[in-house]
């Protein structure tokens, strides 16, 4: 398969709105491992909401956002 780590992904309004309703929905895949937690979800809920907030605005302006993974 193919890694997505430090891959550079271009977010859409699209991709906001999904993203927002699967963090609020608790529909995000199960991730173990070091640096996470078991209650590593509802702990970064809310920065998660903040950063689709702050995305939005940067779109709103015109500029594009992306995300870069790397562990």
């Amino acid at each position: 398969g193919s890694s997505f780590n430090g891959v550079q992904l271009e977010l859409t309004w699209e991709d906001l709105d999904r993203l927002e309703q699967d963090i609020k929905a608790s529909a995000l895949p199960e991730t173990s491992g070091f640096f996470f937690g078991d209650d590593s979800s509802n702990y970064y809920k809310e920065q998660d909401l903040e950063f689709i907030r702050k995305a939005r605005s940067e779109l709103f302006l015109g500029l594009r956002v992306f995300y870069n993974s790397s562990w």
